[in-house]
Formats: C-alpha cells, structure tokens, sequence
C-alpha cells in the first residue's frame, strides 16, 4: 500500500457537518464518535442553531456556511460526508454541487430507492420531529 501525502490527520474517511447545538449526545447519537466503529470528523458550522434549521425551511443564510464546511471536510480527506440533522436536507444538492465526494444531508434521501423496492400499495412510513401534512 502506497501511502500518500498532503494531510495531517489520516483514517477519518466519513466527515460529518454538525449544528452549532450543546446537549446530551449519548453512544447512537451521531455525534458521539464512540457511536462508529472507525473514526469519523467532525465539523461545527458555527452559528448554525437549531432554531435556524427546524423551522418550515433552513436558513438559507447558512448555505454558505456549510459550503464552506464541507469543502473544508473534502480538504482534511474525508471521502464522504453526512450531516447531524435531516432537516437540512432543503440543501442536499448545493452541498452536493459544491464538493467532489458524496453528500448524505439526510436520511430521506434514501426514500425513493426503498419506495422503488415495495410491492405495490405499500408505502413508507417516517417518524420526525413533528409532522407536515405537505
């Protein structure tokens, strides 16, 4: 195996973009890094406070912010990078667009391909933080 310069820490492949958020993140918690069994990193997008995320849209104020974010995560070599909240995935494609590694903001982004394995008449069920009759 060849190794190969150009960053200073090495092994984390999964990046993942955090609220600016201070509670209680127990072992499952995506960000409890004792929830993986490799390592991951981290990357605070400060002043990205819940309140500014889980209203009926994102901020888009903190678009760029997460831009920003992400690239850097591309820069420190992670080769995938995901999110600590679902509600942002109103920015799954720019974030996508904007870094050259795959981008999960979302679990529901994975909804399309379970509803293309259901038998007909079956549907998928989502629980969230609270509900929208959209």
């Amino acid at each position: 195996m060849k190794l190969r310069g150009g960053y200073t820490n090495y092994g984390e492949t999964i990046g993942i973009l955090m609220l600016d958020t201070k509670f209680p993140r127990p072992r499952g918690d995506i960000g409890n890094a004792l929830s993986y069994d490799f390592p991951v990193r981290y990357k605070i997008v400060r002043g990205a406070h819940a309140t500014k995320i889980m209203g009926d849209h994102p901020d888009a104020s903190l678009l760029e912010p997460f831009v920003v974010a992400a690239q850097e995560l591309e820069a420190e070599g992670v080769k995938a990078i995901t999110t600590s909240c679902g509600f942002l995935a109103p920015f799954q494609k720019q974030l996508a667009a904007a870094v050259n590694i795959p981008v999960f903001t979302s679990s529901l982004i994975q909804a399309p391909l379970i509803h293309a394995m259901l038998p007909p008449g079956k549907i998928i069920g989502v629980f969230t933080e609270r509900g929208s009759h959209e």
